[in-house]
């Protein structure tokens, strides 16, 4: 997750510097804490609803949990902030809008070992391969091999992402830039019965 920190025009560069670091994510955390950020605004004179009133963050997600595109949210404090983090259910305004999924509950649309076990030999070893490979040409060079117009690949390929199995983070212009899977699936895998 990439994040931009968005701040209004008439701040002082004091004031910037101290946003910034407000905003600072790194990892699983912030990297400043609350009682720092508050002494250096004391210094300067301003209170913590200053940051609040003149920033926000816009959050960049790779992928909604339904759809699977990339989308964004905007948070206005450090609370939403994790919240928007650290949530399981990662669903664009849209899809919540829109999407019958999205009332049936986002939990229920996450992989089973009842949709592993499902899986035929060879969408089974196609799955392996993504989550041993990972990286894109070395899943396009062993899986595909090499030739990205194989149609019996994608239809697997489509039919784990139709069971939420795996999914494709692409850029801007929907160009491939990774496959992706819950971190859920390499346990999923190991509880199978297969060799």
């Amino acid at each position: 997750m990439e994040y931009e920190i968005v701040i209004s025009h008439k701040t002082s560069k004091d004031l910037v510097a101290v946003i910034s670091k407000y905003w600072s994510f790194k990892d699983e955390g912030f990297v400043y804490s609350i009682e720092n950020i508050n002494k250096e605004l004391s210094r300067l004179k301003y209170t913590q609803s200053t940051i609040l009133d003149k920033s926000h963050c816009i959050l960049h997600f790779s992928n909604c949990t339904l759809c699977f595109s990339s989308y964004e949210k905007i948070v206005t404090s450090r609370k939403e902030f994790l919240n928007e983090v650290n949530s399981q259910e990662r669903v664009c305004n849209p899809c919540q809008s829109y999407s019958p999924k999205y009332l049936e509950g986002v939990s229920t649309i996450f992989p089973t070992q009842e949709s592993i076990d499902e899986l035929s030999d060879l969408e089974y070893r196609v799955l392996i391969g993504i989550i041993q490979l990972r990286d894109k040409m070395l899943i396009y060079k062993h899986i595909f091999n090499n030739d990205l117009e194989n149609q019996e690949i994608w239809k697997i390929i489509n039919m784990l992402q139709k069971k939420r199995i795996i999914w494709i983070e692409r850029t801007n212009d929907y160009k491939i830039k990774s496959f992706k899977f819950s971190e859920k699936i390499p346990e999923l895998i190991k509880n199978t019965q297969r060799n």
